[in-house]
């Protein structure tokens, strides 16, 4: 032994981190809760962790990730809807759209940093094979203006994230 110390291994810790795609519902069509219920089952969580985060990470359907001793609900997840491809269309006569026939295009904003190209082609690629009704546009933009943007509330579709700084929620 030299005395120092040893080189660290390449490892991962678990992190008290949410990262979630967020719907201004001021915003039109996202100011129809059941749009928003149809997208909430269109959308592959397991999918999303092992494509786009290449299996880091668990399915998260609150701001308090899951196994967080306090405060975590696990039956949140029936509250809003969990992954069910077939279950969109069954919201499409409510919101308005038969078959989902005459539903606006989906726009989103979303910072172009790091993973978030990879981000909105999994959106798109998951609405577009789980839902033939519905398309996202989404919008790269440069990091300063797209938190601009956000701070201002007139996003339509963002990518958003909180991290603990103790494990308190």
């Amino acid at each position: 032994m030299n005395g120092r110390d040893p080189q660290p291994a390449d490892f991962t810790l678990p992190t008290l981190t949410t990262y979630a795609f967020q719907l201004n519902v001021t915003k039109p069509p996202f100011d129809n809760k059941v749009l928003r219920q149809a997208l909430a089952c269109a959308i592959d969580r397991s999918a999303y962790i092992d494509k786009v985060r290449h299996g880091v990470g668990k399915v998260a359907l609150s701001w308090i990730p899951p196994g967080h001793a306090a405060g975590f609900d696990a039956t949140f997840r029936h509250k809003i809807g969990a992954f069910n491809p077939t279950k969109p269309s069954s919201f499409w006569p409510r919101p308005g759209y038969p078959d989902g026939k005459g539903c606006p295009n989906l726009n989103s904003q979303i910072a172009n940093t790091g993973a978030n190209p990879t981000i909105a082609a999994f959106l798109q690629g998951q609405l577009k094979d789980k839902t033939s009704a519905l398309n996202l546009t989404v919008e790269l933009m440069e990091s300063k203006a797209y938190s601009a943007l956000y701070n201002a509330k007139q996003f339509t579709w963002g990518f958003t994230g909180w991290g603990a700084d103790y494990p308190d929620p």
